[in-house]
């Protein structure tokens, strides 16, 4: 041996409201979600190829900003659960009060989370933070992970293409939540349904 140290990269925890642009980088992370994660209106958050975002926990990252999460085939941005194989209850993604045109995800991987997508949170007598747009997520794994509508009357909708997705649960909810497109994508073991009155 020539006595050289393998650097080891420890987990960098992350909670609390992102108030200005940020980048996270693979070279930075794993990035480890200790506690609930804003990104602020008018911020972006970008997350670069490769990174791994790991969930310790029942935590959320809530998007009122933009997300730009664009992978490659060879270096895929992930979204796990800290405990590889049991879920953490997490939302890892939430958008409320957001342009859902404005994000970008592609080339993303979501791995044991109660959610791996939430768009909306209201219910018919409790509404507020509506979203707008369309979000677009193409090349993406969903692996029991779930999709989940859940705003009121608003005029966003979800769409997902080239996805991989099993195990998963995948949900317009009660009422009138915004509507999930899924195009040219491979579904197995999981679950699609719609709500009455879901749009």
């Amino acid at each position: 041996s020539n006595g050289a140290l393998l650097a080891v990269t420890e987990p960098t925890p992350v909670a609390g409201i992102i108030w200005v642009d940020t980048t996270w980088s693979a070279a930075n992370g794993p990035y480890t979600v200790t506690g609930n994660v804003g990104v602020a209106t008018g911020v972006t958050l970008t997350i670069e190829a490769g990174t791994v975002i790991k969930f310790a926990g029942g935590h959320e990252i809530l998007i009122n900003g933009t997300l730009i999460a664009n992978g490659t085939p060879t270096s895929r941005i992930r979204f796990v659960s800290a405990t590889p194989g049991v879920s953490s209850g997490a939302t890892m993604l939430k958008f409320k009060n957001a342009n859902l045109s404005n994000s970008q995800l592609s080339y993303v991987d979501f791995e044991y989370g109660q959610y791996g997508i939430r768009i909306g949170q209201e219910t018919e007598h409790q509404q507020g933070e509506k979203n707008t747009g369309q979000l677009t997520i193409s090349d993406a794994r969903f692996n029991n992970a779930g999709v989940f509508t859940d705003g009121y009357s608003t005029s966003a909708s979800l769409l997902i293409v080239n996805a991989d997705i099993n195990g998963t649960e995948i949900k317009g909810a009660y009422p009138r939540s915004e509507p999930i497109e899924i195009r040219n994508s491979i579904i197995t073991s999981s679950t699609i349904f719609s709500d009455n009155y879901n749009n």
